[in-house]
């Protein structure tokens, strides 16, 4: 598995990879979860499912694995670099949570 960066994930759809970063946000929707993962190079819309996935906190810095994406065509987001994409997260570790100021 590759490590990389956010905005390398466009091109690699289909391939399983690992990424690092900060979670910028977090839309909660019971059975699924959308995280915005930040890196120096961009963000990128992670999907997640089960409970692990609700602890993630703003900032916190995290590792997720998973695979890439297409997202359906009415998804799609112009205004992202990775706005045609997204990960289907399979594992995720919370490597140093951050507390709300």
């Amino acid at each position: 598995m590759k490590k990389l960066f956010v905005d390398e994930t466009p091109n690699l759809v289909g391939q399983e990879v690992e990424l690092y970063g900060w979670v910028d946000t977090k839309r909660d929707h019971k059975k699924i979860v959308f995280i915005d993962l930040r890196d120096r190079t961009g963000k990128v819309q992670v999907v997640g499912f089960g409970d692990e996935w609700k602890e993630a906190g703003s900032e916190d810095v995290v590792m997720i694995k998973g695979t890439v994406k297409e997202r359906p065509e009415k998804l799609v987001n112009p205004k992202m670099k990775t706005g045609t994409i997204e990960m289907q997260a399979t594992s995720y570790e919370d490597l140093s949570e951050t507390k709300t100021p």
